[in-house]
């Protein structure tokens, strides 16, 4: 396959992988689980309060847990907020999705032709490799898509091949990318290279130094808001109680089976890969590779390969291994556990088809036939499609089963709106809590909530608002580890419902009843809320302290996943 039937190619991979987000409008299916109903989320209400750019230490947000200051909200300066000024959430995503996409394929593309397969007659790998990479599920605003880009400024950088596009590369990359999933851990990979090239070259490179600076002072800049809070005195964040090392599971077998984990699927948050076949094919050939006394090119690309293996399982032992690390050193460092420095596993994508590539070459130059690189390509590209759960979910939808909210129906406006007519008071005047709904849908429809999901807000609200469900957490362990020691959800939970996405998302079409729930109403009112909008049943509502007002179901032809509960306190 060469020239225009390559690119045709591509197109058609692309069209294929875009369209079903495309064709099915205002009702696409956009990932919910820390996404609709959190990061992205994030950025919508940002831009629609009009504090994106809040700079300022006194910019709050009253609407969103009881009140919070902008600056526990990501930055504004990113190329995601931007697209959703542009053109709105819905389409802000859909463009961004795209631009990631390509910006993940021409990046690798790059990278592989510049550093790993350079000849002329591994174009088509080093397409079909970029096509693989690109079709990683990975969240917009965590970084994944524009790593390649980084790593290939480095390697110029280090080999005095850099020109002026490396330094913007390097400037740039903070705004699309997030500090806290990839530019800590960017920073720290891209310092402790040019150490390493530096002790192997037994020489200090200084230009590689000044690239690492600029990469981290520009991730300092574009996240102002989160350093003038770590700055801000006054302010005590919920982490103070936050014990991260409970939230991990301290066993050996279970940490070893996670890091085997990740080095066969990778992880949900950086992106599913499945990446069993391609770790077996890599293994094979390097084993008959480095037996044997091959070219110096083969020979090159084998302890490349070698490597990129070797980084992986570092990464992933350090990830399942990290309560090990972390544990013992917490009274002394108490930041390793709450900077989570594990996150590095961010980077399994880009070294699991850094490794393909290497490996669909040394298959070709050891001769295996086209038929088979061809084959293990093809494999791959559509499991690339089949790992990607809103390509699944979105077509689901166009033939009609969907399973999970489109985005219309997750925000459900009419019905809110016509909640909001309801209660017929100005939405600043009351606070609301939400039971098996996001708290975010409340909130992008105008309601002052006093939960919500945030990686960090007030300790002062965590301690005002554990008591309303106390009583309730007490009844599960997990709830009660979940809250106290974590925290970054501060829901109505149910002992009845669990901790499952699922319980957060019941539909119209259910009807779930709560016959035992325990909910402090006086602690609620004195925190400021009077109304609960509950997608269940609250079987003991009067008992509690709870009274029902009415049920909202969606109107004919009203876009809405929910059926609303609207329960008042007195």
């Amino acid at each position: 396959m060469q020239g225009y039937a390559l690119w045709l190619f591509v197109g058609g991979v692309f069209a294929l992988h875009f369209l079903p987000l495309l064709l099915n409008g205002r009702h696409a299916y956009v990932r919910i689980h820390d996404n609709l109903e959190g990061e992205w989320a994030w950025l919508m209400l940002l831009v629609k309060f009009g504090k994106a750019l809040a700079f300022s230490p006194q910019a709050f947000l009253p609407q969103i847990l009881g009140g919070q200051p902008r600056t526990v909200m990501p930055t504004g300066l990113s190329v995601n907020v931007l697209l959703i000024w542009l053109f709105g959430g819905l389409n802000g995503y859909k463009a961004s999705y795209l631009l990631a996409r390509l910006l993940a394929f021409w990046g690798m593309y790059r990278l592989l032709r510049a550093y790993f397969l350079p000849e002329d007659s591994h174009a088509f790998l080093r397409a079909g490799v970029a096509l693989c990479f690109s079709l990683v599920p990975f969240y917009l605003q965590f970084g994944v898509a524009v790593q390649p880009f980084l790593l290939h400024s480095l390697l110029n950088l280090l080999r005095r091949k850099d020109t002026w596009t490396d330094w913007v590369c390097l400037l740039l990359i903070p705004f699309y990318s997030s500090i806290v999933w990839m530019g800590t851990s960017a920073v720290i990979v891209a310092g402790f290279l040019w150490l390493s090239w530096s002790a192997w070259k037994r020489r200090l490179r200084y230009k590689p130094m000044l690239g690492v600076g600029l990469l981290a002072l520009s991730y300092a800049v574009v996240n102002l808001p989160l350093l003038q809070l770590y700055l801000d005195r006054a302010f005590v964040s919920h982490r103070k109680s936050y014990d991260a090392l409970a939230m991990f599971d301290i066993n050996l077998y279970a940490s070893l089976l996670e890091a085997v984990f990740l080095c066969t699927i990778s992880h949900y948050h950086v992106g599913i890969v499945v990446a069993l076949p391609l770790l077996i094919a890599a293994s094979t050939v390097l084993f008959k590779a480095l037996s044997r006394a091959d070219s110096g090119v083969s020979r090159y690309r084998a302890l490349q390969l070698a490597l990129c293996l070797f980084i992986i399982a570092v990464f992933s032992l350090m990830y399942g291994l990290y309560p090990y690390i972390a544990a013992p050193l917490d009274d002394f460092f108490p930041l390793l556990s709450q900077l989570r420095l594990n996150r590095m596993i961010i980077f399994l994508p880009l070294l699991f088809f850094l490794a393909f590539a290497l490996t669909l070459s040394l298959m070709k130059q050891r001769g295996f036939s086209p038929s088979a690189v061809a084959t293990l390509l093809g494999c791959q590209l559509v499991m690339g499609f089949f790992a990607n759960d809103e390509w699944l979910h979105n077509m689901r939808r166009l033939v009609g089963v969907p399973v999970k909210p489109g985005y219309a129906d997750f925000w459900a406006k009419g019905l809110f709106q016509r909640i909001a007519a309801h209660i017929g008071k100005p939405q600043h005047t009351y606070r609301v809590a939400s039971l098996g709904i996001h708290p975010v849908v409340a909130q992008y429809n105008g309601f002052y909530s006093l939960d919500g999901l945030l990686p960090l807000y007030s300790l002062a609200h965590k301690q005002r608002f554990r008591p309303i469900i106390a009583d309730e957490i007490a009844k599960d362990p997990r709830l009660l580890a979940y809250f106290d020691e974590w925290g970054n959800r501060c829901y109505l939970f149910s002992a009845e419902l669990g901790l499952s996405d699922q319980n957060y998302l019941i539909g119209k079409d259910q009807r779930v009843v709560l016959k035992d729930f325990r909910f402090n109403a006086e602690a609620f009112r004195q925190a400021g809320g009077q109304y609960v909008l509950s997608a269940v049943v609250i079987e003991n509502a009067e008992q509690i302290g709870l009274r029902l007002l009415t049920l909202f179901e969606p109107q004919p032809g009203e876009a809405s996943w929910w059926k609303v509960y609207l329960y008042e306190v007195p």
